[in-house]
């Protein structure tokens, strides 16, 4: 920021997204942006949009919609991904309220490679404005340069080739204003007419009509010769992921070795550890920052964009298991106590006698991700305890047959821990 001129930029940390853009905070005269595109949003932040959708490049566009302030010199200049021009569904409903409440004045086709070495998603650039949408829209094509088949991270696009997008916009501007004649369709310019993209169900594709779609190939012995040469390629990638495979395998036959002897030897040096210690030893509620507490278990539908709620599995033995989860559809409370945070502590307290009282860490996958009322979550404070040897002290036999001891129920496979019994651990 404080390179293109502004010295004291406000910058804020925060997911955008969060916002309800049914009642947004503040509005803008004018928006300039490249938002992330590619990445998806969960079924909590979806809420927060009339159109339902995970694609963030389609949250942002509506976003920034409903952050333009309402008067006539509300505009924006934003660039999204191709598919954003082309794509149907949710993403049509989108432009079609676009084209209902603002005037769409130009569409920018940007080449291949233009935000190398970050993404090789095609992209465009977009400026509208707040009024009535015009009979006619705008378009250019930004053009590679001939020795180029795409710009890279060594041959990157500069200012210098926007300068036909600069010449072109300024003749669009004083023709809109009355001071000047209509722009004059190029071999990269062209018009296209509004009923005519809304015909083609807000297809606001860039498709050039001056530049001709057949590509010159090159003669059959180059042809020949590019698919040894690649075959060649291919078979030493391949000999070279055999390879690696083996080496895998390897190591994970001495990493199980490894949590054999582990499992072994850990459970004698804690009795030693135990026996060394004296009579005045703290409980486990000593070192927590505060009372272990239940969960939530909500009906769950394994809707793939619904919210992960853990199963019991993923503690057991021990070890975090992040694939142990399923999905609810129920609404949730974002302010609730049942979210997890990387490094919470998770014990079941429900299970048969042998596993009840497992215990492992949140790795902080998946997130946002709730736990279930079948376990009982608490914080480790690190000014007295570390948390990975605290993993470690939860396995050893002294604390294994009190917890043992104290677990209770009347039927023979499933037992339960209480809140009191965790608190006390000695």
């Amino acid at each position: 920021m404080v390179l293109h001129g502004v010295l004291v930029p406000d910058i804020r940390r925060k997911n955008t997204l969060e916002e309800d853009i049914r009642n947004v905070a503040n509005k803008y005269d004018i928006i300039l942006t490249n938002p992330p595109f590619g990445g998806k949003e969960n079924k909590q932040i979806q809420k927060n949009f009339p159109v339902s959708a995970n694609a963030t490049e389609l949250l942002f566009l509506e976003h920034i919609i409903k952050k333009l302030k309402a008067d006539d010199n509300a505009r924006c200049g934003m660039v999204v991904p191709e598919g954003t021009l082309f794509r149907s569904g949710a993403f049509g409903t989108v432009k079609e309220w676009l084209l209902n409440d603002f005037n769409l004045v130009m569409v920018v086709s940007l080449p291949p490679g233009t935000f190398a070495a970050y993404s090789d998603v095609k992209a465009a650039l977009l400026f509208f404005e707040r009024g009535k949408q015009g009979d006619e829209v705008l378009y250019q094509e930004v053009v590679l340069p001939e020795e180029l088949k795409k710009f890279s991270k060594g041959n990157p696009i500069d200012d210098s080739h926007f300068g036909q997008v600069r010449e072109i916009w300024q003749q669009m501007k004083a023709y809109q204003q009355g001071k000047g004649k209509k722009p004059e369709v190029t071999e990269f310019s062209w018009f296209e007419k509004t009923e005519d993209l809304i015909k083609r169900g807000f297809d606001l594709s860039a498709k050039n009509p001056n530049t001709a779609e057949r590509e010159k190939l090159a003669e059959p012995s180059v042809l020949l010769d590019r698919i040894i040469s690649n075959n060649e390629k291919l078979q030493r990638i391949v000999a070279r992921i055999e390879s690696l495979l083996g080496q895998i395998k390897h190591n994970r036959l001495l990493l199980e070795q490894m949590r054999q002897d582990t499992e072994q030897l850990l459970p004698n040096s804690l009795d030693e550890v135990f026996k060394k210690l004296d009579s005045k030893r703290q409980t486990l509620l000593n070192v927590i920052q505060a009372k272990p507490r239940n969960g939530w278990s909500p009906e769950c539908d394994n809707n793939p964009d619904g919210t992960p709620v853990l199963k019991l599995g993923a503690v057991l033995r021990f070890q975090y298991n992040p694939d142990e989860i399923k999905r609810t559809s129920l609404p949730t409370n974002s302010k609730a106590h049942y979210w997890l945070e990387a490094g919470d502590f998770l014990i079941s307290r429900s299970n048969t006698l042998e596993l009840v009282g497992h215990a492992s860490i949140y790795s902080g996958i998946p997130y946002p991700c709730i736990y279930p009322d079948t376990m009982m979550r608490f914080k480790v404070n690190p000014m007295k305890a570390d948390s990975k040897f605290l993993l470690y002290w939860l396995q050893s036999k002294e604390v294994r047959n009190y917890i043992q001891s104290k677990a209770s129920g009347a039927s023979p496979t499933m037992k339960k821990i209480r809140q009191d019994t965790v608190c006390n651990i000695p």
